[in-house]
């Protein structure tokens, strides 16, 4: 797996694709990149990127109207695209779900009963009557040297061969060269043909009880049936398994979804439209104002939330800003007497800071005002706050939900205090 950080050429691009038959992984740009494919956060964050495109898709694919995709992403239906081959996407996302539990929980180990002299345990009398020669006195038969019972790892069962083969065949087809079991190491020179594999699987399901081992076996099962990325692959040249050229799509919705989950209360989106006159008659649609969001956090306070997908060495431009204070002015009393009479402007823009989730680094203001310029409409700060992009996709991928309001108590916060 080659994997790297989206350019600024691409700093819009993320997903998994393959490039002269290897698999190539582009992380959001806020991400470091990989230097280390082995390293465990660069795992993680491979994992992670699959779920929220996945999910993103998911909730695309299934949104309740023309209306609310409209409202909730771009108008492109496919701003993440997948493969026109399914086997290898879905092989992919079984490789990676085996690989992430086995970097949890190990292979799957079980032991086998021992019989014997040597070994400590419970005395096998069955087998020690039948094989051993009693030693008499009296009435008494003495044995010398009991066979006894104990367990001892069996490290050739049959599941864990097989869960050892997939493992090092995931490692070494997507390069995620992370340290492996021994027993993982013993695997790779083994082979298996997929239809052997599931007979194994099909007759050890039946044997199974604890619920780690059934899943496993559900995705080995699936795995060994999915078309496998890169076993006689032919390059025909770069193709998508899971990617997008739109990642501030994702963005937005990852943050959108955090703070507001799925209610619909409370959220603005369409806030003015304007058309196009000419010769008496309608000429085309002109200004339609539709932030991102819009949240109300109290009886005359709401927020304006804008996602931005910068990293920390950008910020939004001219005509960001722009638009930030025109929805504000719109969506304010300024316009319309029954819309809050305060309104606090805030953009969203990704880093990675886990200790600090939630961070409001500064603001944009405009220079030189005099008193009465302040007052104006268009004339208020837009807020910077920075989000850990790793715990906004947890939070996304666990349907958490954080609270709007926080945003609203660090500014009146940071306006208290003294500069």
């Amino acid at each position: 797996m080659a994997a790297e950080e989206a350019s600024d050429d691409g700093a819009k691009s993320a997903g998994f694709r393959i490039e002269a038959g290897r698999l190539q992984v582009t992380l959001p740009t806020c991400l470091q990149p990989i230097t280390n494919a082995g390293d465990a956060a660069a795992i993680d964050d491979v994992l992670s990127l699959f779920r929220v495109l996945r999910r993103y898709r998911f909730d695309r694919e299934n949104e309740r109207s023309t209306t609310a995709r409209d409202r909730r992403g771009s108008a492109t239906p496919a701003d993440v695209r997948v493969g026109a081959d399914a086997g290898e996407l879905h092989w992919l996302e079984c490789a990676l779900e085996l690989f992430d539990d086995y970097r949890d929980h190990g292979l799957l180990r079980y032991d086998r009963r021992v019989i014997s002299r040597s070994r400590p345990g419970r005395i096998d009398w069955r087998t020690t009557i039948r094989r051993e020669t009693p030693c008499l006195s009296g009435q008494d038969a003495v044995y010398i040297a009991p066979f006894r019972r104990s367990l001892e790892a069996h490290q050739d069962h049959a599941l864990t061969l097989l869960h050892a083969l997939a493992i090092r065949e995931i490692s070494d087809r997507l390069g995620l060269g992370a340290p492996l079991d021994a027993s993982v190491g013993r695997a790779s020179s083994g082979a298996i043909e997929p239809w052997r594999a599931l007979g194994v699987l099909r007759r050890e399901r039946s044997h199974l009880f604890r619920d780690r081992d059934r899943h496993v076996v559900r995705l080995l099962e699936r795995y060994w049936t999915a078309e496998p990325l890169g076993r006689n692959v032919v390059d025909t040249g770069p193709r998508d398994l899971l990617w997008t050229d739109r990642f501030e799509n994702v963005w937005e919705r990852m943050t959108r979804t955090v703070l507001v989950g799925s209610r619909p209360e409370g959220i603005t989106t369409r806030i003015a439209r304007g058309e196009y006159q000419e010769n008496g008659r309608p000429a085309g649609s002109g200004l339609d104002l539709r932030p991102d969001f819009i949240v109300r956090v109290g009886p005359t306070t709401s927020i304006v939330f804008d996602a931005k997908y910068y990293t920390t060495a950008k910020l939004p431009g001219s005509a960001d800003v722009l638009k930030q204070l025109a929805y504000c002015y719109f969506a304010s009393a300024s316009w319309d007497e029954s819309r809050p009479t305060r309104l606090l402007n805030v953009f969203l823009l990704p880093t990675t800071n886990p200790r600090e989730v939630i961070a409001l680094t500064g603001q944009h203001n405009l220079l030189n005002l005099t008193e009465r310029q302040r007052s104006l409409p268009l004339a208020g700060d837009i807020w910077i706050f920075r989000l850990d992009y790793r715990s906004v996709a947890r939070a996304y991928l666990s349907r958490v939900t954080w609270p709007p309001s926080q945003f609203a108590a660090a500014i009146d916060q940071e306006l208290g205090a003294p500069h």
